[in-house]
């Protein structure tokens, strides 16, 4: 069993194909902990109770205030319980759909690579990394300074063990995160890294947020320049039928 933690604020239309495509595609054993981060907007709250009350979420927390990812993340923390490993996820990255599946395959890549504290799943761009995926130290992983939250397979004595996440609130701008909890776990002699073979899909809505060139290209096509409620997703693969600049 492996806990999968997500953070959730606003953005109705990313948490449902997030969540959707995990209830999906997981088909090793997991407990989906969700965090929202008093969401303001018409609908989350209510389809994160609605989720609870069926089963599809586990343990749901509600905060009464935004109080910043960090702090979110150490709330679902006191409540993880599985171990070695837990999994944290954004709420806009699509779980693949594989066989064996996702969760299982890293699991597998974490109990062979003891060496690595944390392991993210390769997202379809990831900018100012260069060639980092053409590193032939490792066949399927590759170790980097820092991993995004991008279904991050993290070991759970570990991470308990630093202290979690430096508690910061988001104001102080993106990428705290992933540098904060990667820095203290490689201070304690971990390595992290990416899966070299194993994507995600990254939403972000409208092109140019979130730091990624409107012209880049990705592996599953060019960016979205609208937001994921004027996209329609297929049903079996959880992809964008838009794909192009359409």
């Amino acid at each position: 069993m492996v806990d999968i933690l997500l953070i959730t604020f606003n953005r109705l239309a990313f948490t449902k194909i997030t969540i959707d495509s995990i209830i999906k595609r997981t088909k090793y054993p997991y407990r989906l902990i969700v965090v929202d981060n008093n969401s303001t907007d018409n609908g989350t709250k209510s389809y994160l109770r609605e989720l609870k009350c069926t089963g599809k979420i586990n343990a749901l927390i509600l905060n009464k205030e935004n109080i910043g990812l960090e702090k979110a993340l150490n709330v679902g923390l006191r409540i993880v319980q599985s171990s070695p490993y837990f999994i944290t996820v954004d709420n806009d990255c699509i779980a693949p759909d594989l066989e064996p599946c996702w969760l299982e395959r890293m699991v597998a890549l974490m109990d062979q690579h003891k060496e690595f504290g944390a392991l993210a799943l390769r997202p379809q761009v990831l900018i100012g990394v260069g060639q980092i995926f053409n590193n032939q130290e490792y066949v399927d992983i590759v170790a980097n300074n820092v991993c995004g939250g991008s279904y991050r397979i993290m070991r759970t004595d570990l991470i308990k063990k630093i202290g979690g996440w430096t508690d910061k609130f988001e104001k102080d701008g993106r990428g705290n995160e992933e540098h904060d909890v990667c820095g203290k776990i490689r201070e304690a002699g971990y390595k992290v890294g990416y899966t070299k073979k194993i994507w995600t899909y990254h939403m972000f809505g409208e092109a140019g947020t979130w730091g990624y060139a409107k012209d880049s290209d990705y592996k599953m096509g060019r960016v979205l320049e609208r937001s994921p409620e004027d996209v329609e997703y297929d049903d079996g693969t959880c992809e964008p039928k838009v794909k192009m600049n359409e």
